[in-house]
This record gives C-alpha cells, sequence and structure tokens, in this order.
C-alpha cells in the first residue's frame, strides 16, 4: 500500500513534458505487448488450421490407396479365377494374356509426390 502511494505521490510531482513522455512509453509498450498477444494468437490459428488441412489430406491419400488396392484385389482375384479354369499342364500351348498391373493403378501426381 506505502509503494502505491509513494508511487502515486512520485507521478503527481512530474512535470508536464516528463508526464507526456511516460504516457506515450505506456501507450506504446501496452500496443507492443497486444500486437505480440495478436501474433501469438494467429499463429496458433493458423497451427490449428494446418493440422486440420494435413488430417485431412492423410485421410483422403488412405482412402484413395485403399480404393486403388481394391481394385487391384478384384483385378487379381479375375486372373485367378480365369486360370484356375484354364488347365496349363494338360495343354501347355494354351495362351492366356494378362492385363499390366502397371497400368491399372494410376494415382494423381498431387497425391504421390507428398
Amino acid at each position: 500500500m506505502q509503494a502505491l502511494r509513494t508511487l502515486w505521490d512520485w507521478l503527481g510531482g512530474l512535470t508536464q513534458g516528463q508526464a507526456s513522455f511516460l504516457g506515450a512509453m505506456v501507450g506504446a509498450l501496452t500496443g507492443l505487448v497486444a500486437l505480440l498477444l495478436g501474433a501469438l494468437f494467429n499463429a496458433r490459428l493458423n497451427r490449428r488450421r494446418d493440422d486440420r488441412l494435413r488430417r485431412e489430406d492423410r485421410r483422403a491419400v488412405a482412402a484413395a490407396l485403399r480404393a486403388e488396392l481394391a481394385v487391384l484385389n478384384d483385378s487379381l482375384q479375375s486372373h485367378v479365377e480365369t486360370l484356375k479354369d484354364l488347365d496349363a499342364l494338360k495343354d501347355p500351348d494354351q495362351g492366356f494374356n494378362v492385363a499390366d498391373l502397371g497400368e491399372q493403378l494410376r494415382l494423381c501426381r498431387k497425391w504421390s509426390r507428398s
């Protein structure tokens, strides 16, 4: 309590120039602190948004990969059924065509570079 009274008395004894300078310094310091707090809060919001976008991208890539793998699995299962129907041991000259797996797998460039 005594410290506040001493501070108040000291402020009351300042000249007009000293009071103006002290007011400007307090205002500048308050503005600087407000700017720093605003920048930190903005950075926090940006981090949260970026984390959310990365999570959504991961989910999209996982869904795309799962769909591609499902297509490949279906293709391989159909090839297995075709090969089961053929009896290569009875007629070794009988040929069959199988699609190239590399042509079936087509991922978007955006996802493959991430």
